[in-house]
């Protein structure tokens, strides 16, 4: 589904160049759960950055599907990011004056699908994640554990391939992280593909497979296939 073969990101900061990524290879296969972890700057936010396409590589390759992205232009890029990732973050992201459903709807207003997804599609997504009985609430009538479900709900509308999520319990209690990261495993043994991205070993033990990183490069590996 995802390999990435001796990737490499760079930045300046003023007269200096850093090494977010130095040569990193990964292969991310239909039906894992992979939990990506390390400390603040040990280069796991740059590799999910470049996994999801929301950045490019200063070198090396990264093939989605068996599309070699740097071959794309930032639309195609941005269509194949659409169809192929959903996304999960820490803060839910959601727009306050819209319906739970119609937040869900929303990458589907940005996809090029021939068919995009509607109403009742959200409301068969928000029935997997257990929200349903929510539909036209408002996200500030909900708790965190419920906004994070609906978010996940938001990230599968376009039915991607992978579903990347960003340190997606670091807003919630106890109980709500074991909630979510139940709906998680749930949703992977149905056959969905998952990469967390976390610096907490909690969240990560619940991941089948995981990679630790630090200075930018992949340190241990545990890929149980």
């Amino acid at each position: 589904m995802l390999i990435l073969s001796k990737a490499v990101k760079e930045y300046k900061m003023g007269d200096s160049l850093v090494r977010a990524l130095n040569g990193v290879d990964l292969e991310i296969r239909k039906g894992d759960f992979l939990a990506i972890v390390g400390s603040s700057g040990s280069g796991k936010s740059t590799l999910m950055h470049a996994l999801g396409l929301m950045d490019t590589l200063t070198s090396g390759t990264l093939h989605v599907n068996e599309q070699e992205t740097s071959k794309l232009n930032s639309a195609q890029r941005a269509t194949l990011r659409s169809q192929e990732i959903g996304f999960v973050f820490q803060t839910f992201n959601l727009l306050p004056r819209l319906t739970i459903e119609n937040n869900v709807l929303l990458p589907a207003q940005y996809s090029r699908r021939a068919h995009p997804a509607k109403l009742p599609d959200a409301i068969a997504v928000l029935e997997r994640v257990g929200m349903a009985h929510r539909i036209g609430h408002k996200p500030n009538e909900l708790s965190g554990g419920e906004r994070q479900r609906v978010s996940i709900a938001r990230a599968l509308i376009n039915k991607p391939s992978l579903i990347l999520a960003d340190e997606p319990t670091g807003n919630l209690d106890s109980q709500n992280m074991v909630n979510i990261l139940k709906l998680f495993t749930d949703l992977n043994a149905e056959g969905q593909t998952i990469i967390i991205v976390t610096h907490d070993p909690d969240v990560a033990k619940n991941a089948r497979n995981f990679i630790r990183m630090r200075d930018g490069q992949i340190i241990e590996t545990d890929l149980k296939r």
